[in-house]
């Protein structure tokens, strides 16, 4: 499945990674595994 960002989620996610790279890549490994299989959420 292709995820799809926002303009605003696009932002959101480069102004975490300023501040926290690990975090941003926890956060985008999250939404591919949701992606991936939502019904495990």
């Amino acid at each position: 499945m292709k995820i799809k960002y926002s303009e605003i989620a696009e932002k959101q996610i480069k102004r975490i990674a300023k501040g926290d790279r690990k975090s941003t890549v926890l956060i985008l490994a999250a939404i591919e595994r949701y992606a991936e299989n939502p019904s495990t959420a």
